[in-house]
Parts: structure tokens; C-alpha cells; sequence
């Protein structure tokens, strides 16, 4: 399932080793890291909307929530904006008053197959240990799913035994 392509996609992203993000093979290039680390949670989220507090708290979690902070947030939304725009020519990222979000319909990404096969109990959550590597925050996801996957099994060895 990791090596599909999304129909119509034009964004092909990998998370499970190295987080890589390619346009018609390419790599796209980010002029900031913490802008590639937000699109690393963007994808981690499916798209959907994440709050500034919530960003800053993963991407600087040891920073205190103040204006400075608050300037790092809108420099890494500016270059991910800017990588993103000139390089795909669509706009993918979204961004409103105190939230982001991505347009996940145009991308092709492994974690998203991956989670599509898992909801369907095809896989398991043994793959999890390769997901985004490069953040820590991403053992929160693997953590959640390696709990699911135990309940998954514990349900399943109940119902055998009735």
C-alpha cells in the first residue's frame, strides 16, 4: 500500500522513513525546517484544521506561548505557503484566522493509504515504528495506534474464546 499513487494526485508525500515531499519527482525544497515539520503535522492530522495553539505547542514545546513564539508560527505558515505556491502552483495550504489546514485531496501520501488499509483492519501498527522519524512528537500517533491495534486484538481474542 506505501508505494501507491493517489489518482489525479499531484503531491506524492512519504512518512514512513524519511519524510520526503515531491512534485512531478522532485523534492520540494523548504527554505525553513519548522515549515516542513508543519506540513509533517498537517499530513499526521489528515487535513484537518489545527490551531495555532496547538502547532506551537508541537512544533517549539519549550517555548512560552508570547509574541515571539507567535512570529515563528507566521514565518514557518509563510514559507510553507511560499514552498508550496511556487512550487505546485495550487494552493494546498489553508490558513484562517488562528488555524491551518491542508487540502489532502490533491496529495498522495503513505500515512493516508496506510490509515485508509488499518480503519479496514488489513495492517497492523507494526509499521508505525518508520513513521516520521524526524519529529519526536509523531510517537504520540504511533503510541495511539499501537494502543488501538492492542484493544484491536484483545476484542478479537475475546470473541474467539466465546
Amino acid at each position: 500500500i506505501i508505494g501507491e499513487k493517489k489518482f489525479g494526485a499531484t503531491v506524492i508525500i512519504r512518512t514512513f522513513g524519511s519524510f520526503a515531499v515531491m512534485h512531478e519527482d522532485k523534492a520540494i525544497h523548504f527554505s525553513n525546517s519548522k515549515a516542513k515539520e508543519l506540513l509533517a503535522l498537517c499530513i499526521d492530522r489528515m487535513g484537518s484544521e489545527i490551531s495555532m495553539e496547538e502547532v506551537i505547542d508541537v512544533l517549539w514545546p519549550d517555548r512560552p506561548y508570547d509574541d515571539n513564539v507567535k512570529r515563528l508560527y507566521r514565518k514557518a505558515i509563510s514559507n510553507l505557503r511560499t514552498s508550496l505556491n511556487e512550487t505546485v502552483g495550487e494552493t494546498l495550504f489553508k490558513t484562517s484566522r488562528g488555524f491551518c489546514s491542508l487540502d489532502v485531496s490533491k496529495i498522495s501520501c503513505d500515512y493516508f493509504m496506510f490509515m485508509k488499509e488499518y480503519r479496514r483492519e488489513r495492517v497492523d501498527a507494526s509499521v508505525m515504528d518508520y513513521y516520521l522519524p524526524e519529529y519526536a512528537w509523531s510517537e504520540f500517533t504511533i503510541a495511539k495506534l499501537f494502543f488501538d491495534s492492542m484493544k484491536r486484538k484483545e476484542r478479537k481474542n475475546l470473541g474467539d474464546n466465546e
